[in-house]
């Protein structure tokens, strides 16, 4: 279930299409949740994905997960310094970074249209 969710992965970081209902994180009275379901998610890497932001319980959207710790860092940096950003009203979300060292600039950028019906 939760891999055909998946709208978008790379070596560093997975795009998750988050439906509504689905907790992010466990708690009291909570069975189900995203946290749990993360080794699911690990494809070809040694480690499952580490989450980087939430989205609350009844809120969908894309979720954003890091592949190993380097990501998680830099994807958590560049959500709390306000770089990386969730636009719910374009329907992506787009990271961007410098490389430390150099001048490289990385940017993703993961987009879909919401469904028709």
């Amino acid at each position: 279930m939760v891999q055909s969710a998946v709208i978008y992965r790379d070596g560093d970081m997975i795009a998750l299409n988050k439906p509504p209902g689905l907790p992010v994180q466990g708690g009291s009275r909570v069975a189900r949740h995203l946290d749990a379901m993360l080794d699911a998610l690990r494809f070809d890497a040694a480690d499952a994905p580490r989450l980087v932001h939430r989205l609350d319980r009844d809120t969908s959207g894309v979720l954003l997960l890091a592949r190993h710790a380097a990501a998680a860092r830099e994807l958590t940096a560049l959500f709390r310094t306000g770089s990386c950003k969730n636009s719910i009203g374009h329907w992506s979300l787009a990271c961007r970074s410098r490389r430390r060292g150099g001048s490289t600039r990385r940017s993703r950028s993961v987009r879909w249209a919401r469904a028709s019906g």
